[in-house]
């Protein structure tokens, strides 16, 4: 089964809690041989776990708190700071500073856990004290979905040119890559190419649909199967005018002198003429100099 980014990266948070089955153990693991991406994912979800698990334990201890409120309490800030609101599908943006909040808001309310606190009341003032940061820390989605709509996502199936119109008379604007995933704007009304918003230039290009591979909510979908509401119609631009193609006429084949029937020396003769008649000068009709 192909995974998305999106859906590898799910699972990978299921994996670091242990909840992921074999069956979709092994999808995820020949995802991440093939995705760079999603592997440096992986090590920061495992790095973010990890480091706040030691964290609060080098304060807890003298607190008293058992070692499986410790994991009660960790699995609950997980859970409230897990998916920072504003978080693009298919990407976790700063992870390391993530981090980082968490342990010093967490530090800061350590001192709950020797008082009896439950791990729930602590991670809601975690979730008070860092809510702020990790709003600020999050950049703003290019396309942000509305909530409770489905997502929409393209993936190319090779390297592919986008390009200002819908054949390739018209100039390539952008390059969209192989296994990315895109956010498209608009399709042709013969289902045929679909817009974009260029990545590099943010200029609007086409692609032609067979090389990309569509998913709503990460479920594979044909083009001519996606609500309109997704992913509305528009118009082609106006096919360019070709410019016209130079003609070329050759210049015919120049003969030599002596067979060209001028009087190229101005000696009143011209020509080879067999038996001398004609330009003494000439040795032969290959011959190219009357004057000689």
């Amino acid at each position: 089964m192909k995974l998305a980014h999106t859906k590898a990266r799910q699972y990978i948070e299921q994996a670091l809690d242990g909840l992921l089955s074999p069956e979709l153990q092994t999808s995820l693991d020949a995802h991440l041989q093939g995705c760079a991406e999603c592997r440096a994912f992986a090590a920061d979800m495992a790095g973010l776990q990890a480091g706040l698990r030691s964290a609060l334990h080098s304060q807890w201890p003298a607190s008293g708190l058992p070692d499986e409120k410790q994991s009660e309490l960790v699995k609950e800030l997980q859970a409230q700071f897990g998916q920072p609101a504003g978080s693009q599908a298919g990407g976790r943006p700063g992870l390391r500073w993530l981090l980082a909040a968490l342990v010093v808001a967490a530090l800061g309310t350590w001192w709950l856990a020797g008082r009896g606190v439950a791990p729930a009341t602590i991670a809601a003032e975690t979730s008070t004290a860092t809510a702020a940061a990790v709003h600020s820390a999050t950049p703003t989605a290019s396309a942000t979905p509305v909530a409770g709509m489905p997502l929409l996502v393209a993936v190319p199936v090779q390297n592919v040119n986008c390009r200002e119109g819908n054949s390739s008379q018209f100039e390539v604007a952008d390059t969209l890559l192989q296994g990315e995933e895109y956010s498209p704007e608009a399709r042709g009304r013969d289902e045929l190419w679909v817009r974009f918003k260029g990545p590099t230039f943010q200029e609007l290009c086409w692609v032609f649909v067979d090389n990309l591979d569509l998913f709503i909510d990460d479920e594979p979908v044909e083009l001519a199967d996606v609500p309109e509401e997704l992913l509305p119609y528009a118009d082609y631009p106006p096919t360019p005018t070709p410019s016209p193609t130079p003609t070329f006429t050759p210049e015919p084949d120049r003969l030599p002198q002596c067979s060209d029937g001028i009087d190229n020396d101005g000696d009143g003769r011209i020509d080879y003429v067999p038996g001398g008649a004609g330009d003494r000068e000439c040795s032969s009709p290959e011959d190219d100099d009357e004057a000689r």
